[in-house]
């Protein structure tokens, strides 16, 4: 017996008006489970846009608002864990450096060219 691991990618993003899933995985004994989805601390409510499960937290139609960090909760009998997560909302080109799936991000002022080195 013991409590939840959680596997859960910590960086993944989107662009405005697409949608975007978050895959959870589970380990537990016993495997009778809660998960609770959190933003700023507070629990994610479902609505039209945001559906939540024990596996999944998916979002339709990106906005920019939904930019954040994230927290899935998961508790059994044996314990409580927690993993938080960052969602990105892309706008505009995102520049990758070789094989890294890491955002190499710049501050850009309206209306002025930008420069990456």
């Amino acid at each position: 017996l013991y409590p939840p691991v959680i596997g859960i990618p910590v960086v993944s993003g989107g662009y405005p008006k697409s949608s975007h899933t978050i895959s959870l995985s589970v380990y537990a004994n016993p495997n009778n489970y809660t998960v609770t989805w959190l933003r700023n601390n507070t629990e994610i409510k479902p609505d039209k846009r945001i559906m939540t499960s024990n596996s999944s937290f998916h979002i339709t139609s990106l906005q920019r608002d939904d930019n954040g960090t994230y927290t899935v909760v998961v508790n059994n009998a044996k314990g409580s864990s927690n993993v938080t997560f960052l969602i990105m909302v892309f706008e505009g080109p995102v520049f990758l450096q070789g094989n890294n799936t890491t955002p190499i991000w710049t501050e850009m002022e309206e209306g002025k060219d930008g420069v990456l080195k």
